[in-house]
């Protein structure tokens, strides 16, 4: 006996209804992906900046070349500990505070401080430079500016040049580094704060 031929609508049908299963499973596995992003995002990233501290640094930060220039670089790490309150490790911003407090000569004692005593700050500095703790101790027996510089690809951050480095103590070098290393980590970098650490670290 023979079979009935296949009916076209049937057809049709079926595959109709193929395509759209095939459709939805996409649509899904792209929503599973997309939000897992958008969770990984969130739980990585930082809390945003209040908006009246942003306001008033950003006033202080167009207003700075009214001051000698010897003031620049305090003004920026106190913008720094201002704005970072619940971004940067507690340390750093604690460092960045500090250096107002202190007499010039021991502002390198303690902006170094937090790579010593935190595990997070560590982290941040480990970030911009992959030789982490090996360079610091090395900069802390050498002096050497340049090697820190060279060895941490420092330059690919943009906020100092070598020539420049060469001017500035290596535990501001770190700091700046590190807190900038921290903040793209954390997809939360802004530039703002990429004009604070510039003008942190050029002085």
């Amino acid at each position: 006996m023979t079979e009935p031929a296949d009916d076209p609508l049937d057809e049709f049908a079926a595959g109709q209804r193929k395509r759209r299963l095939i459709g939805l499973g996409a649509t899904v596995a792209v929503a599973l992906v997309v939000g897992g992003a958008w969770a990984w995002w969130r739980a990585t990233g930082l809390p945003p900046i209040d908006s009246e501290t942003k306001a008033e640094v950003h006033e202080a930060m167009d207003a700075i070349d009214t001051l000698p220039r010897q003031h620049h670089a305090p003004l920026a790490a106190q913008a720094m500990a201002e704005l970072e309150v619940g971004r940067l490790p507690p340390p750093m911003v604690d460092a960045f505070e500090d250096v107002n407090a202190v007499p010039p000569s021991m502002v390198s004692v303690i902006v170094m401080k937090p790579f010593a005593e935190d595990e997070d700050s560590l982290r941040a500095w480990t970030v911009a430079c992959r030789a982490g703790a090996d360079a610091i101790a090395a900069v802390a027996q050498t002096g050497d500016i340049d090697a820190l510089f060279a060895d941490c690809d420092l330059g690919r951050w943009s906020l100092i040049d070598g020539t420049a480095a060469r001017r500035v103590s290596a535990g501001r070098l770190i700091l700046a580094h590190a807190a900038w290393g921290w903040l793209v980590d954390h997809h939360s970098e802004t530039e703002l704060e990429r004009r604070i650490l510039r003008v942190f670290v050029q002085g």
